[in-house]
């Protein structure tokens, strides 16, 4: 290129040659692209379910006996770490704003190893700007194991090949055996970095004895944490609740109740739709900067991983997709590395996921905060003593209200959830016929049921409702997908 030619990847340069300067930036694309976010409870039922057990885990709940999720037990140990902080979201919504920001440093520091400035500045941004697209913006699990996956990924990739592990090799595998205890499929992408590193000793020239060392040690540090969890869990006699959780329990649900597939593998790939063109481009041609060539089997291996991933637990939902935003963007650093329209079509396709994405719907926002706030006044000034059961609704309620839930299955859709039944160790008509006998005073549901509701447990509920009920509150909560109403059902006795 013509010197005397602008060039934007030369302004990078320039500008965000230093390290700060590129965290400073990808920490302002995160506020920008959060800031809705930020003190709404109501955001996603996940992250307010995760942040539900990290509270009571302080009072003694025990996670998948006393209140029961099929996450990882790590993902709950951070949350319990929030909650000590406080009762508030920012709790745990100002860390997750920090670790994307960071994954984002990362990713970009990564990339950095392949192409230039550029590329790797906008491998970051489009990470960030995708996250909110896909229920991201928040606290997500996806949001902390990348941040993991990532430094481990950096840890292999940037340092010298040798022919025995190293500090940083070990560190890796520690990393992913964390990212692991977060959510199980993290194994795929650990297990090909594990692979990535015996690859590197191979070329370094080790034999077959330091290869099988090699590989028993990365086994191990892999392996520790979750092995750490699980004896944790058996010296608690609790393990046969922990193995229903973690394995039998994700065999056992229905992934396409609906037959619906080959829809939301469409929608996810609408979503992706500005960013897989830089991809494709990146994938398919060695493009060398500054005499690096970006290693297409590498990366394309660990785009591989997190697909797999993605498909193991096949819920094809958009929050599913948060591995795979983190390895895309870096397949694509080439491409936007390219001048001249690499970096301008790469800020178009930014600005394009920006402007039809929800990260500024602060009105939504709001109205879901100050709803939030009505429905849990409702609550606590309908009886002195409030005995809530949420059968359908934000199982944020029971934080906001600083009531137990009255039974371990708190997500409203680990009850009311066709493809839900009866997959945790309990019984969901069971459970719903004690926590009935329990007699609530206040019950959340529906206005208007959905089709995929459990008829065992809404025949048991909405006959007892309309029986021993006296008041009913319609409440409009808006959600990510939109308006949605609930029934408050209060002055409830068994008269």
């Amino acid at each position: 290129m013509d010197k005397t030619q602008f060039s934007l990847g030369n302004v990078v340069e320039r500008w965000f040659r230093l390290g700060p300067m590129q965290l400073g930036w990808f920490l302002a694309i995160a506020l920008v692209t959060r800031f809705t976010v930020l003190g709404d409870p109501n955001y996603h039922d996940d992250e307010t379910l995760f942040f539900l057990i990290g509270q009571r885990m302080h009072d003694g709940f025990v996670p998948y006996v006393d209140i029961w999720d099929r996450k990882g037990p790590g993902l709950f140990a951070l949350f319990w770490l929030f909650a000590g902080l406080s009762d508030s979201v920012l709790a745990y919504q100002i860390p997750a704003l920090l670790f994307a920001a960071l994954t984002a440093f990362v990713l970009a520091r990564i990339a950095y190893l392949y192409t230039g400035r550029m590329g790797a500045l906008l491998s970051g941004t489009f990470y960030l700007v995708l996250m909110p697209r896909i229920l991201g913006g928040g606290g997500q699990t996806g949001v902390w194991f990348n941040l993991l996956i990532a430094l481990a990924a950096w840890l292999v990739l940037s340092r010298t090949v040798a022919r025995v592990p190293t500090r940083a090799a070990i560190g890796a595998m520690l990393l992913c055996g964390v990212a692991i205890t977060f959510k199980q499929t993290c194994l795929f992408e650990g297990a090909f970095l594990g692979l990535v590193l015996l690859w590197q000793h191979h070329r370094a020239g080790a034999s077959r004895t330091e290869m099988l060392k090699a590989a028993a040690i990365y086994c191990a540090a892999g392996a520790a944490p979750m092995a750490l969890a699980t004896g944790i869990f058996i010296g608690m006699g609790h393990f046969a609740e922990l193995w229903h959780a973690m394995v039998l329990s994700n065999l056992d649900k229905d992934y396409n109740p609906t037959n619906d597939i080959g829809w939301r593998l469409i929608a996810m790939l609408l979503i992706l739709a500005p960013l897989l063109p830089f991809t494709l481009l990146g994938l398919g041609k060695r493009f060398e900067y500054l005499g690096k060539s970006a290693p297409r089997l590498i990366v394309g291996g660990w785009l591989a991983a997190s697909l797999l991933a993605m498909v193991a637990i096949p819920n094809f939902i958009d929050h599913y997709l948060l591995p795979v935003i983190l390895v895309l963007p870096l397949c694509a650093a080439p491409a936007l590395q390219r001048e001249p329209l690499g970096p301008v079509l790469g800020l178009l396709g930014i600005g394009l996921i920006a402007a039809f994405g929800p990260q500024f719907d602060l009105a939504t926002r709001q109205e879901s905060r100050r709803a939030i706030d009505q429905l849990t006044a409702d609550i606590l000034a309908s009886e002195p003593a409030p005995r809530l059961f949420v059968f359908q609704g934000p199982v944020a309620l029971y934080s906001t209200t600083g009531l137990n839930p009255p039974t371990a299955l708190a997500f409203p859709l680990h009850l009311d959830a066709l493809p839900e039944r009866n997959v945790s160790h309990l019984d969901t008509a069971d459970e719903v016929r004690r926590v009935l006998a329990w007699q609530p005073n206040t019950v959340i549901t529906l206005h208007k049921q959905w089709r995929l509701v459990n008829p065992e447990t809404r025949d048991l509920v909405l006959p007892w409702i309309r029986a021993h009920c006296r008041t009913r509150t319609t409440r409009n909560l808006p959600n990510r997908y939109g308006e949605r109403l609930y029934e408050v059902w209060s002055d409830c006795s068994t008269n």
